[in-house]
């Protein structure tokens, strides 16, 4: 399986966190939330 590293400056990287957090979500998820809905709009 592959893998990739993002490097996020520190304000972007707290912000993701509240908000996956905020939804109950790991930051990862999110993450995979916020790329699925803007590769594929509603």
């Amino acid at each position: 399986m592959d893998s990739l590293v993002i490097s996020l400056p520190p304000s972007t990287a707290k912000r993701l966190r509240r908000e996956a957090e905020r939804n109950e979500m790991s930051v990862e998820e999110h993450v995979l939330e916020l790329l699925g809905t803007s590769l594929n709009p509603r």
